[in-house]
């Protein structure tokens, strides 16, 4: 499909061609995955089916028990069964929780054309979205904390798929970031037809993800600060850049994308907030055995 950047240039849009086709060979969510996403959302509910699905995935079963027994949940008490962790965490962590280990292994490896080794994007991910979870308690956002975390968890996805493309053309992506002042999602724009932001929410889509993070995910970088969605892909925004102030899982990109102004000032961010999540991220140690997620 053209794009304003590659329309009317066949070789330009071939290149776009060909990154959705590899959105597409992606594999979809496993079966039990997808259906414990379908069951959430299911007003009528019961736990104890939910609970019956997960454990049919002897895999997540014991990735779930994991994570709702670490240190990120600090329950006194320790979770035994899969119903117990859904009663007591709730439909929203356990959520995230499956599509978070369903990511990790498209976000594990080496990301090359971003200067990214391996579990350096999981790593800025998992700091991202605990920022994110942050900054929504501190600005008084608590009821949307889950949403952000998943949606920074997921923020760059696309990275995963674009990779090899930013590689082949990395010379001519920081040419345009060093002599013409765009920032490197600019010129991944400019060069590939589509940017990662874009290429993670056909990612999002291709899993049939809410609406939410999809929007999320592919505005990470520019939010409409008029979308219904605006506070939770704003939040997620200014958590990307706190991540890379910290220094995690810092790629080639990282220190040249620009904090939106309009993004800091609907959801009132000031100082303090952010010193706050500075601080709390620097007290919390090495995130993946905070969370479970390794």
């Amino acid at each position: 499909m053209p794009t304003p950047t590659t329309r009317g240039n066949p070789q330009a849009e071939q290149l776009v061609e060909d990154i959705l086709r590899r959105v597409g060979d992606i594999p979809p969510l496993p079966a039990v995955a997808a259906k414990v996403l379908d069951m959430v959302n299911d007003p009528d509910l019961n736990v104890g089916d939910l609970a019956a699905i997960i454990e049919k995935d002897q895999g997540l079963t014991v990735k779930i028990l994991r994570v709702s027994n670490s240190a990120y949940y600090g329950f006194a008490r320790k979770i035994a069964t899969v119903k117990d962790a859904v009663v007591t965490l709730g439909l929203n962590n356990i959520r995230n929780q499956v599509l978070a280990l369903c990511a990790q292994s498209l976000m594990q490896g080496p990301v090359s054309g971003y200067a990214l080794e391996v579990g350096g994007l999981w790593d800025h991910s998992l700091c991202t979205a605990v920022c994110a979870e942050r900054l929504a308690s501190v600005l008084n956002y608590a009821t949307i904390k889950d949403e952000v975390f998943i949606g920074g968890l997921l923020h760059d996805i696309g990275k995963s798929i674009l990779s090899y493309y930013v590689a082949e053309r990395f010379k001519n992506i920081l040419d345009r970031v060093d002599n013409l002042g765009q920032s490197f999602v600019e010129a991944e724009r400019e060069e590939l037809g589509l940017d990662h932001a874009e290429v993670g929410a056909r990612v999002a889509l291709h899993w049939n993800l809410p609406d939410m993070l999809v929007e999320i995910i592919g505005s990470h970088h520019c939010p409409d600060v008029r979308s219904v969605n605006a506070t939770r892909v704003c939040l997620v925004h200014v958590a990307d850049a706190v991540a890379s102030m910290l220094g995690v899982g810092i790629g080639v990109d990282s220190l040249q994308n620009r904090l939106d102004p309009s993004a800091a000032e609907l959801i009132g961010l000031h100082e303090r907030a952010v010193l706050d999540v500075m601080s709390y991220m620097s007290d919390l140690g090495d995130l993946r055995t905070f969370i479970g997620i390794r």
